[in-house]
């Protein structure tokens, strides 16, 4: 095994000996790692050393990447360093890149308006990895679920149906709930990044919810998002839809889409196909 640690005030640590590490790391109040949820934690906790550390304490960057850049998280510590793949890492190195990191991951929390940073705690206070983050930085979490759902229905008013099911997704995936919401408020049309689908898939069908769900009753995100009409003026630049012999077949042809329905369009020549494909596929 090999250990190294950078701190805060840039004292450094390289060694074999995770009860060395311990004590390096003990006037410290929180420990910060790339992966440290998964990987260190668990061989260093083998090694009897780090059993007592609490959970509490910990802030894992890889975790807290998709957060706060959800269209690029950095699933991997750049090893520009590194000539060879091959190479053995060096994990002073390794700590000096998850400090930088962790030092544009506050950055960037700090640039979140203070409600959803406040959403985010709530969401996530609890799970190991992400604590320690909101602990530093003196956020705390809602205390009635009931107000955290009010608080996401008003943050992200006019970004997500209003009618959404937020208080089942808030008690029952509150993780991938929150990744979800960080993807939804920086670009809720980008195709969310392979290693966050991966570990989190729960995401992708969350935010099909959240944005792209027409709900039955209407609500005022959902009105303008699916209103055919509004897009066609956005997009195309037309005032209305065609019509044949008096039916609206393109305007039923997109609603339907819109509304996930199966369907079988069948227009006679010039009636205007190509643009309700082009819906459709947008």
């Amino acid at each position: 095994m090999d250990a190294g640690a950078v701190t805060s005030d840039g004292r450094k640590f390289h060694d074999a000996s995770p009860q060395r590490l311990l004590q390096f790391l003990k006037p410290y109040s929180f420990i910060a790692g790339h992966n440290i949820v998964a990987h260190d934690l668990p061989v260093l906790r083998k090694a009897n050393s780090f059993d007592k550390i609490s959970p509490e304490c910990i802030i894992d960057t890889l975790l807290l990447s998709p957060l706060f850049f959800p269209n690029k998280p950095y699933h991997r510590l750049l090893k520009d360093d590194k000539f060879d793949s091959n190479q053995i890492n060096n994990p002073v190195l390794d700590s000096e890149k998850a400090r930088q990191l962790l030092e544009d991951e506050i950055s960037a929390f700090r640039n979140m308006p203070s409600d959803l940073q406040r959403i985010l705690a709530s969401l996530l206070y609890n799970v190991e990895g992400f604590h320690g983050f909101f602990q530093m930085m003196d956020v705390s979490p809602l205390q009635e679920k009931s107000n955290l759902v009010d608080s996401i229905i008003s943050t992200l008013s006019g970004q997500i149906c209003s009618n959404a099911v937020v208080h089942r997704l808030v008690a029952e995936q509150p993780v991938a709930f929150a990744y979800s919401l960080s993807v939804v408020n920086s670009n809720p049309d980008s195709i969310a990044p392979r290693w966050l689908l991966r570990n989190f898939p729960a995401v992708q069908s969350i935010v099909r919810l959240l944005t792209n769900t027409p709900c039955p009753q209407g609500c005022g995100y959902c009105n303008l998002a699916f209103d055919p009409r509004r897009a066609l003026k956005k997009y195309f630049h037309f005032d209305d839809f065609r019509k044949y012999e008096g039916e609206a077949l393109q305007e039923n042809a997109i609603r339907a889409a819109l509304n996930h329905k199966s369907l079988l369009a069948i227009f006679p020549t010039g009636g205007g196909k190509s643009i309700s494909l082009y819906f459709q596929l947008e």
